[in-house]
């Protein structure tokens, strides 16, 4: 089969997923068979873009796009209107979870779905052991708002009476609304993935309270890393989270524009339970060998199971039943 895939520029750092995911899509595709071509030989089977429905761009209004396949998700349980009008004008949408093909489907979106999911890159986020002298509770923000809810970690972590224990905050930009607590550590420098890595890679615990993903890929790389992860029982992450060896969250649906300013304003998403996140960070402290045996079973399935050639191998073989 051939691909003309529309390569973004890569960003680096935690927080870009979609450049990783983009990376990693490739890449797999690639090792799966796949022949990659450009704008200059028009003989493609599909062109791929892996982006935001407003970004990518046909010639005119209403225009159809039949081999054109576009790769996005959202966040929310419903497609902000213009969202769906430019998404149902590709010839195939490709999605990442089940519940985002619901998301869609709810939204009215016409063109075929398929849904094939992400993988991590065992070299580079590596399985290690954690010290547990102290606990390192690990957690992502994001540029716009609060959808990943690090200040509800941020309030758990100070409401807790963990001494030996702190809290790293990656965060991409400059934060002015910070919880003053010496044992919470922002940083705020890019990082190129591999360090990106690393610095997951020290986290005991993993915490991700997301009010919603359309998969999550953070969470999955830091079960790579070996962290018990405590992620939000909802969205994209019900893919590949399960209760052998991840801590799940409970939540309830709430409207998300008025929950949380980062977004287009459509559909609800989760606001995770705050004392349910408090007992689970409580219970990683208390528990540090049943917890980093935790995180030993999820590095052994994600190593396993969610690989970026695995991850290319079912996409390739959905692109081909759908040409």
């Amino acid at each position: 089969m051939k691909l003309c895939w529309e390569l973004p520029s890569s960003l680096g750092d935690g927080v870009v997923g979609y450049a990783r995911a983009n990376q990693g899509l490739y890449r797999g595709l690639v090792d799966a068979g796949a022949e990659m071509i450009d704008w200059f030989d028009d003989s493609w089977d599909w062109r791929v873009a892996v982006t935001t429905p407003n970004l990518w761009l046909v010639a005119w209004p209403g225009e159809y796009v039949p081999d054109f396949c576009l790769h996005t998700m959202f966040d929310c349980d419903l497609l902000p209107d213009r969202w769906a009008r430019a998404a149902d004008r590709a010839g195939l949408l490709w999605v990442p979870s089940q519940w985002c093909k619901e998301t869609f489907l709810r939204s009215g979106i016409r063109r075929p779905i398929m849904v094939s999911g992400y993988g991590v890159d065992g070299d580079m986020f590596r399985f290690r052991e954690k010290g547990w002298d102290k606990v390192r509770f690990m957690c992502d923000a994001q540029v716009n708002g609060d959808r990943k809810n690090w200040r509800m970690a941020a309030h758990a972590l100070t409401k807790l009476n963990l001494r030996d224990a702190e809290l790293v905050v990656k965060i991409s930009f400059k934060q002015s609304q910070r919880i003053n607590d010496p044992r919470i550590i922002y940083m705020d420098e890019m990082l190129p993935d591999d360090e990106w890595a690393h610095l997951m890679a020290s986290a005991n615990c993993f915490v991700y309270a997301s009010s919603g993903e359309g998969f999550g890929l953070m969470p999955l790389e830091a079960m790579s890393c070996g962290a018990c992860v405590i992620a939000t029982d909802y969205s994209g992450m019900t893919e590949y989270l399960s209760d052998d060896d991840n801590l799940r969250l409970r939540y309830r649906l709430v409207d998300a524009e008025l929950y949380n300013r980062g977004n287009l304003g459509e559909g609800h998403w989760a606001h995770p339970d705050f004392d349910d996140l408090c007992d689970k960070m409580q219970w990683v402290y208390d528990h540090r060998d049943e917890a980093a045996e935790m995180g030993r079973r999820a590095a052994a399935r994600v190593r396993r199971d969610w690989t970026w050639q695995q991850a290319g191998e079912k996409a390739l073989k959905l692109l081909e039943e759908h040409m």
